[in-house]
């Protein structure tokens, strides 16, 4: 939240999303869809992306969609983007030489037409293997499902396929075990391909898989987190402290085998700490 007393604060970059081009407006609808609004670098052509089924505040870790509006000779160059509370929404266009100023509605509706309706994914760690299920409830040209697999939450590996139903109205349940995961976190995600190589990406999961040979602690109280890096220090290595979508809230280098981190501004949840490959949970 954004603090309400004046002052000097600091904002700290949680995530990044690669929009390919420059993004003039945003707005979220009631089903928390997200729409933004923008314009290629060349300032040739606008567009928009659709953020939606992503999981809580981790906005891009559902399906995205790009969308084509036109040439900024033809439409203008857009500028605003509203969303309604019964899912509609507005685009409006700045003057641009004979191009005057206007507002073009458009359902969000009209550009969910998913390929499938994907109700569940889920991510859990069985006997050293991570079982991944995911459920449909209606699938339409449907080709097959990529599983991918992330050490970052960036840069991610197909690590199998699953053959889909194709053509379905009712529950499907799919599922896929990983037998060789990486020491601490691993995100999953999961690719669907239409039939003509369409592909659509959706929710993102994070696992922590322990290593049984991990030396790395940490030891929490209500401001303060201590990491015990043991074996694994090294004045080279940094550290890492992460939320449950991944998105680093801390960094650092190891001074020290041991290392106290202020933790009284992070709210009260779930949290990951990183060093040279050994991951370890903790709760405030």
């Amino acid at each position: 939240s954004l603090p309400t007393t004046p002052g000097t604060y600091i904002a700290t970059e949680l995530d990044e999303f690669n929009s390919n081009g420059l993004i003039t407006d945003a707005s979220i609808g009631p089903n928390g869809e997200i729409v933004l609004l923008g314009y290629t670098t060349n300032l040739m052509n606008s567009f928009m992306w659709l953020l939606y089924d992503y999981t809580g505040e981790n906005f891009f870790s559902g399906n995205k969609r790009r969308f084509e509006l036109g040439s900024t000779f033809t439409y203008g160059q857009t500028e605003g983007i509203a969303l309604t509370s019964n899912g509609d929404g507005y685009v409006s266009n700045e003057q641009l030489g004979p191009i005057d100023q206007s507002i073009y509605s458009f359902s969000i509706q009209s550009f969910v037409a998913l390929p499938i309706n994907l109700v569940a994914f889920n991510a859990t760690y069985e006997n050293r293997n991570v079982k991944l299920e995911w459920q449909t409830s209606a699938e339409r040209n449907n080709d097959y499902f990529s599983i991918q697999r992330s050490e970052d939450a960036v840069h991610f590996n197909e690590i199998g396929r699953q053959a889909s139903s194709k053509i379905s109205t009712e529950i499907q349940h799919y599922s896929y075990l990983d037998e060789q995961p990486f020491s601490g976190l691993n995100y999953y995600r999961l690719m669907q391909v239409d039939r003509d190589g369409t592909p659509s990406t959706y929710f993102t999961k994070v696992v922590n898989v322990p290593n049984r040979s991990a030396s790395l602690r940490a030891y929490v109280s209500a401001s303060q987190l201590l990491i015990d890096a043991g074996k694994s220090y090294d004045k080279l290595h940094s550290y890492q402290l992460m939320n449950t979508g991944g998105a680093v809230l801390k960094q650092g280098l190891l001074t020290s085998a041991r290392k106290s981190i202020d933790i009284s501004g992070l709210p009260k949840g779930g949290y990951y700490v990183r060093v040279a490959g050994e991951t370890v949970r903790f709760v405030k």
